[in-house]
């Protein structure tokens, strides 16, 4: 799982396959590596960041929100 930091300043962990999505719809404003956090919009993110599945999610929700 992997720590990021959504839109609404909340922390929580999603599973790494996801976070690629969540960036690119913009759910997501950091998240973190071993050297600390990374923040989108300054990067740097990989090249390749695409979505797993286009379709809509289906599954319950998966997030994990540390409070």
């Amino acid at each position: 799982m992997i720590l990021v930091m959504f839109k609404n300043g909340r922390c929580g962990k999603v599973p790494p396959p996801i976070l690629g999505r969540m960036i690119s719809t913009g759910e997501v404003t950091h998240f973190w590596r071993t050297d600390g956090w990374v923040e989108v919009s300054r990067g740097p993110l990989r090249k390749n960041v695409r979505p797993l599945y286009p379709g809509q999610e289906k599954r319950r929700d998966w997030r994990t929100h540390l409070d």
